[in-house]
């Protein structure tokens, strides 16, 4: 199990505490913030991104390579926060570090004054290009936004992440000293409230940027550890002591476990057309749909929160539409419900899969 000297989780405070999941949020920030916009961004690349907020004496930068992601926070006080993630072989390094005497650096625990530098950052980038080093670096500041001051991070996780996408009701297990406790529950729904969103690697089932909400509006990552941790939480009203097990397992689970609410895959309406869409990073959406006497059209739009937007335009065929806009919202991960503007708002339920 990956050493820590103190913990907090990644999924979230029980229910009665206005719906927190902290998951993976549970890391760094104890007091949640508006992001100021205060930050200079210095390099902007897919690959390589990099900036400061001088004023809150925090630097930061996110560089890809391959299937390798590293990103590192710089503070005052020659203290760093690293994350090493390895997408192919499913593991993260996260460690909070402080040089000593001699130079040489250790472990060191993350303090108020490094709380409220952190949280001084922006916890989105829309100014910075999609790619894994923008992924990496705001998944990793939604990790670091809730953990309490004197935390030390030293966290070495490589596991198989066992992602609930799909899955209805699951089995949660999670151990209070000598005693193991495992509850059948129903697992999220994705973007629904009603069930606290049990599962999902994050606080809340819509969040975004607002002050004190982790996760992207669109990511919905459910997976098995996080579902252990949220029974946890729910059980004691403590996100670490005695579920501090549960959260250090899923911490891989928030950076790495894939979203149950990409819009990548096949999906088909109520109507027999057959969507094929790619949901690159940034939630922006490529693809086509082929309309059973109108042959394929192609889609471009976005997927942001709940909301979906897609145009399928160029269908070159007589008497076929030249134009269809999709306006929706998810119901489920696989569910979306919308209308398409140019059939006289006709009411169009996007399910995935292709019949």
């Amino acid at each position: 199990m990956p050493a820590t000297s103190t913990a907090a989780t990644p999924c979230r405070r029980p229910r009665s505490t206005a719906k927190a999941v902290c998951l993976s949020a549970a890391i760094l920030a104890g007091v949640p913030a508006l992001a100021t916009a205060a930050a200079e961004i210095t390099r902007r690349s897919p690959d390589d991104v990099a900036g400061q907020d001088l004023a809150a004496g925090a630097e930061f930068a996110a560089h890809a390579q391959g299937d390798i992601v590293t990103v590192e926070l710089d503070l005052r006080g020659g203290k760093r926060i690293t994350a090493r993630i390895d997408h192919a072989a499913g593991s993260v390094r996260l460690r909070s570090l402080a040089a000593g005497p001699d130079g040489a650096e250790a472990p060191a625990p993350v303090g108020q004054a490094d709380l409220r530098a952190l949280g001084a950052l922006p916890r989105e980038f829309p100014e910075l290009p999609s790619g894994t080093a923008r992924d990496a670096l705001e998944g990793l500041l939604a990790l670091l936004d809730e953990a309490p001051p004197g935390i030390v991070l030293d966290v070495d996780e490589k596991t198989a992440i066992r992602s609930l996408c799909g899955v209805r009701r699951a089995t949660g297990t999670y151990t209070l000293g000598d005693l193991r406790v495992s509850a059948r529950v129903a697992v999220g729904p994705c973007y629904n409230e009603a069930n606290g969103c049990l599962g999902r690697c994050g606080r809340g089932c819509r969040s975004t940027s607002v002050a004190g909400f982790s996760n992207p509006g669109a990511v919905q990552r459910f997976t098995q550890d996080c579902l252990n941790h949220d029974l946890c939480v729910d059980r004691t009203g403590d996100a670490l002591g005695a579920c501090t097990d549960e959260f250090l397992a899923a911490v891989d689970d928030f950076l790495l476990a894939p979203d149950c609410g990409s819009l990548s895959g096949g999906w088909t309406d109520n109507l027999g057309e057959v969507w094929r869409l790619v949901q690159r990073a940034g939630g922006s959406v490529r693809g086509t749909v082929t309309l059973p006497r109108c042959g394929r059209l192609e889609v471009r739009g976005r997927h942001e929160g709940s909301s979906i937007a897609l145009t399928a335009t160029e269908a070159g065929s007589a008497g076929c539409p030249a134009r269809l806009d999709y306006a929706g919202r998810f119901a489920a991960c696989d569910a979306a419900r919308g209308t398409v503007s140019d059939t006289g708002n006709d009411r169009r339920l996007l399910e995935r899969g292709e019949r």
